[in-house]
């Protein structure tokens, strides 16, 4: 079961960064705001119907806004890193935050490595070298360097958030948790795109909506199978494995779909990224 719902979470996060390239391709404007606010009301919603009787408490409120602006961080700057540089890369990248939780539960929860994990980890590694390494036939620009750098630390902030709060409560409080944040999310970054990106609603809104909903009904579900697999896995297993596997889809995806090439050298990082994907599950 468990590797059902990690795999479930692997196809959610692609699906989240083709539908950001897809709606980047199909509009002209800037539109990153717009999009971001559709996103976080559309994952937003889909906490509100899945969710059983609801029971807020005032302890929520510190993780909840916590998580709410790391949220709007990650989203943001990936949306706008993936409208600026290659698909493949941007999704390698930001999917390395996912070491800051494995590192937050080795040094601070004091979990147990083992060597599959450890050598999983050290692959991860080695692969993201590879494959950045050679860059001459990638866009790689400073801007581009920068939002994908805060891209991948909201990430890996919302991934550490979420297990401080599901360990603090024993796994109780999914929903009310995640309806708390993306209620602030939507409010924040709606007001942002109303007084900044006005010119460009009646450009981006259908395009957005089709887009960017199907990315926040995904971001919903990859959130609440997330907090569940954080009660059964280790934190040096869960997101590591999850990196990986998203590394790995949405390479297959960027050159089937997006007719984007990878030189040598990268193809090796990639093979590392699936040796690791079954290292870290032995």
């Amino acid at each position: 079961m468990n590797a059902l719902l990690l795999a479930v979470v692997t196809v959610c996060l692609t699906m989240q960064t083709i539908t950001k390239r897809i709606y980047n391709d199909k509009v002209t404007v800037d539109g990153k705001y717009c999009f971001s606010t559709i996103v976080a009301l559309a994952a937003l919603l889909f906490f509100v119907v899945t969710a059983g009787p609801l029971s807020f408490c005032i302890e929520l409120l510190p993780y909840a806004v916590a998580f709410g602006l790391s949220y709007a961080v990650a989203t943001i700057f990936s949306f706008a890193a993936i409208a600026c540089g290659p698909l493949s890369i941007t999704s390698l990248l930001i999917s390395y935050s996912l070491l800051m939780p494995t590192l937050y539960g080795l040094i601070f929860l004091k979990e147990q490595a083992d060597i599959g994990i450890i050598g999983g980890i050290l692959l991860l590694v080695v692969s993201l070298y590879l494959i950045c390494a050679k860059r001459e036939k990638a866009k790689i620009t400073g801007k581009w360097l920068l939002y994908t750098l805060l891209a991948s630390i909201g990430n890996g902030a919302c991934s550490i958030v979420q297990k401080m709060q599901q360990d603090s409560f024993d796994g109780a409080y999914k929903n009310e948790f995640m309806i708390a944040s993306l209620l602030l999310v939507t409010c924040v970054i709606g007001t942002i795109a109303l007084v900044r990106e006005r010119g460009a609603l009646r450009a981006c809104y259908k395009p957005g909506l089709l887009y960017g909903g199907g990315c926040g009904v995904a971001n919903g579900i990859a959130n609440l199978l997330v907090m569940v697999l954080a009660n059964r896995l280790s934190a040096s297993l869960l997101y590591p494995t999850i990196s990986a596997g998203n590394i790995v889809l949405t390479y297959v995806i960027s050159t089937l779909l997006f007719r984007e090439k990878l030189v040598k050298r990268q193809l090796v990082g990639l093979f590392l990224g699936v040796a690791a994907v079954i290292l870290l599950n032995l």
